[in-house]
């Protein structure tokens, strides 16, 4: 709503992609690979860092809602950076589940 077509003068293929792009709606499901890695460290038995980072690989170029007017021919993907704050509550292990030996 806020474009300025003043910056885009002499692009009709931009105009053009635009129109056919608000014609159609996006998916409501769209597939993606992810990958990605992670690592947490505690410092202490209940207190820890977490840090991750993931890509996803779409297989549709209406991720963003536009496709004709942004570069038809590559497929959206995006990328993903998180950090955050540990913290072990001590709950007793209810499942009886294995210790983990670092």
């Amino acid at each position: 709503s806020r474009i300025n077509p003043g910056y885009f003068e002499g692009a009709d293929d931009l105009w053009n992609g635009l129109a056919v792009d608000t014609a159609r709606s996006t998916p409501r499901i769209i597939p993606v690979i992810p990958a990605g890695a992670g690592v947490n460290y505690f410092f202490s038995p209940r207190l820890g860092l977490n840090a991750e980072a993931s890509y996803r690989f779409g297989y549709t170029d209406y991720l963003d809602g536009f496709s004709r007017a942004a570069n038809p021919s590559r497929k959206d993907h995006y990328l993903h950076y998180a950090a955050g704050i540990l913290y072990r509550t001590g709950k007793k292990n209810t499942l009886d589940c294995p210790k983990f030996r670092y």
